[in-house]
């Protein structure tokens, strides 16, 4: 069995995914990913899931401090990373993702419009677009999916799933998609290595930019009027 370091949120558990399909795509049964995290929040289940959805045996562990993952470090045969190329900013190098990785899923609405209004395991550190105007983009747009979960009140709309998915449905409604509208986080990165048109909030855009592939289709935007952001 090979063992597999990396670290970070659920975005990155997406980012490491398209790591692992880069170089061991050909013995997915024989790894091993421990994914190890310092916050206190909500998306240590989240992310053992989405391992779980594509088949990657993985540990999703609390770790008291960094120092944990340099003092362990040789406990692994690779640490994955969780930017596009091989520098890894920060954190040791690794190599590039394979931005298309093959995902597991199953077909539900096809080509179908998403937006996810907000983004992050913890409230106070959450990115959105503002209320007002997600329902101003539902009023133009009422075929569009809601996807997410958080108290923003935006469970009542026909086509909400807003709090109703869980990660198997929410990996097969993103894979499906053809446009995906979010906040900077898993969403966005999941579904741009989908293949889906991705229009992401410039919050993070630092985080954004280690994370956008070349060949992705994706824009950062300012706001709901899905204008490419000028910064």
């Amino acid at each position: 069995m090979m063992k597999l370091l990396t670290s970070g949120g659920l975005g990155d558990a997406a980012m490491s995914l398209a790591k692992i399909h880069a170089k061991f795509s050909h013995c997915i049964d024989d790894i091993e990913v421990t994914h190890v995290r310092v916050r206190d929040d909500n998306l240590y289940d989240p992310i053992r899931e989405f391992y779980d959805t594509q088949s990657i045996k993985n540990k999703v562990i609390k770790i008291p401090s960094w120092d944990w993952k340099i003092e362990n470090r040789n406990n692994y045969e690779h640490f994955l990373g969780s930017n596009w190329g091989v520098d890894n900013h920060g954190d040791e190098s690794s190599w590039e993702i394979e931005p298309f990785p093959v995902i597991k899923y199953s077909k539900f609405k096809p080509d179908s419009i998403i937006i996810n209004p907000t983004s992050g395991g913890k409230e106070e550190i959450s990115k959105r677009f503002a209320k007002s105007d997600v329902e101003s983009f539902i009023l133009d747009w009422p075929e569009a999916i809601i996807i997410g979960k958080g108290s923003d009140g935006y469970d009542d709309y026909p086509n909400s799933l807003y709090n109703k998915t869980d990660m198997k449905t929410l990996v097969n409604l993103i894979a499906s998609s053809g446009i995906v509208i979010s906040p900077e986080g898993f969403v966005p990165y999941f579904a741009a290595m989908c293949g889906c048109k991705v229009y992401i909030k410039n919050e993070n855009v630092e985080a954004i930019n280690k994370r956008k592939h070349p060949k992705w289709d994706m824009t950062i935007v300012d706001d709901l009027t899905l204008t490419e952001s000028k910064e």
